[in-house]
């Protein structure tokens, strides 16, 4: 750890943030981050931590800091981004315990605010210039948000705060594919996260139905960025790095599913829409009082098919959260199913689905991924 010691002693930090969970972790944070301010005139680093989706501060100088950094990595965390005035670091955390570490030029170097109660930084903000927020009419000329474009700018960098707890998974120049990009607000603002913000050279496609949306989107004119009035079923580019898709209807998701797991997808983050596929097939004598009620049967057929989902997901080799995406809607849009490949297939997840299937006598889209050969499974 003395490399990263040395940062520490000679360089400015702007933040730092923490991604993949050790498997022998004792600790139950989520997620860690951690930021310098200024309280009393003197600089201190405030370390923002998240168990259970509660926040927790506490506030350390910077002998503490580097030994809660070191004690972090040898017990909680095979991955840290340390950003800096100087440089940009990966900071890797290898199976014999040693460290590896990438440096790239600097890219957080605006104006830095320190101010302990200073308003929430957004990933994407005024002082990136994000064009494309204009051009949606998310923000003004002077990338100021528009008043009645809060929601969905917060949605965008909620996504985009996501995406960021696992980007250091993804090597540079990834590919990504946004099965059901809409009017295109998820799919410009990863492509400028990961090539503005981040650097990485990534190549990103939306797909669609609407063809004048489609054709609008495509007007961007961004380097390695298009769009394609297609069918999901046609999708034929090749693997992919990154898949995500934003409410896609009904079974919509479980075809941008499949495709993802098909084309060897390490991350992918679907927030599904209505969820209809089940609600004429779901039957359960326990849950017939549940049942009888079209209002509830509805909502036990949304948290049903997410299950199934992220069971066979996990049943083809990938680790599976649900998140809270937005707090916005009381539906099950606002939950995203957020799936990162570890590799190994997981039979038990499969016995899991089988007889979820079986109790509530049902047959899940999501089902043909269990048709795929996918050759990175162990």
């Amino acid at each position: 750890m003395k490399r990263i010691s040395e940062i520490f002693e000679n360089e400015s930090i702007r933040l730092i943030t923490f991604g993949k969970k050790r498997k022998d972790s004792q600790s139950q944070l989520t997620k860690l981050r951690i930021r310098p301010i200024i309280i009393k005139g003197n600089v201190t680093f405030q370390v923002e931590s998240f168990k259970d989706n509660k926040a927790f501060h506490q506030n350390l100088n910077k002998e503490q800091l580097i030994s809660y950094v070191t004690e972090c990595l040898e017990n909680d965390f095979l991955n840290m981004n340390l950003f800096t005035d100087q440089h940009d670091y990966t900071v890797f955390v290898n199976k014999d315990s040693s460290i590896t570490l990438l440096k790239k030029a600097p890219t957080r170097n605006g104006e830095l605010n320190m101010n302990h109660n200073s308003k929430k930084k957004y990933i994407i903000d005024s002082v990136d210039q994000p064009d494309f927020l204009v051009s949606l009419g998310i923000m003004d000329k002077k990338y100021q948000v528009i008043k009645n474009s809060y929601s969905k700018f917060r949605q965008i960098n909620r996504f985009l705060e996501i995406l960021d707890d696992d980007i250091s998974m993804i090597e540079s120049k990834p590919k990504v594919v946004d099965f059901c990009c809409g009017k295109g607000y998820l799919t410009l603002a990863t492509w400028f996260y990961l090539n503005r913000i981040r650097k990485m050279d990534a190549d990103i496609k939306g797909i669609d139905f609407k063809s004048d949306v489609i054709d609008f989107l495509n007007g961007f004119n961004y380097q390695r960025l298009s769009f394609y009035d297609m069918d999901i079923n046609d999708y034929s580019f090749g693997d992919i790095d990154i898949a995500i898709g934003l409410h896609a209807c009904d079974t919509a998701t479980d075809l941008s599913i499949y495709h993802a797991v098909k084309n060897k997808a390490k991350l992918i983050m679907m927030v599904p829409c209505c969820q209809h596929e089940l609600f004429s097939m779901i039957d359960n004598d326990l849950l017939q009082p549940l049942l009888k009620h079209g209002i509830l049967k509805d909502k036990m057929t949304e948290l049903l098919t997410n299950t199934l989902r992220g069971l066979a997901l996990e049943a083809m080799g990938y680790e599976v959260k649900m998140i809270e995406f937005t707090t916005l809607e009381h539906t099950m849009k606002n939950v995203m199913i957020k799936a990162v490949y570890k590799g190994k297939k997981n039979l038990q997840s499969l016995e899991k689905y089988r007889e979820l299937e079986a109790q509530f006598h049902v047959r899940c889209s999501v089902d043909k991924i269990f048709n795929i050969d996918n050759k990175n499974s162990n």
